[in-house]
């Protein structure tokens, strides 16, 4: 009875597949990473790229407008010191003409 029941332990072994299902399944996966390749990665590639050059063209837009801003802000601050500068010189003169006049 021992005998049987050791022959029957290395007929079954249920964790070793059978060769058919590992070439079915090797080929099953091929032909699934070949069709991903050929197919599927191209479409993300092409996605990736047009992100990248849409981030790239946001990118140095944004830069632009902030040198153009900046720009702006410097002549207005030239323009309100140069306005604050002559306010400054009229009251002097104001100043200086009344004292001249006393």
């Amino acid at each position: 009875m021992e005998n049987s029941l050791y022959a029957a332990a290395e007929k079954v072994n249920p964790l070793v597949p059978h060769t058919a299902e590992l070439i079915v399944g090797a080929v099953a996966f091929l032909l699934l990473f070949l069709v991903l390749r050929s197919r599927v990665v191209p479409m993300f590639e092409k996605a990736f790229t047009e992100r990248t050059a849409a981030i790239q063209g946001g990118m140095e837009r944004a830069e632009k407008a902030q040198l153009e801003a900046q720009r702006c802000i410097s002549a207005v601050q030239r323009s309100a010191f140069n306005s604050s500068r002559r306010s400054a010189e009229d009251a002097r003169r104001r100043t200086s003409s009344r004292n001249c006049h006393r």
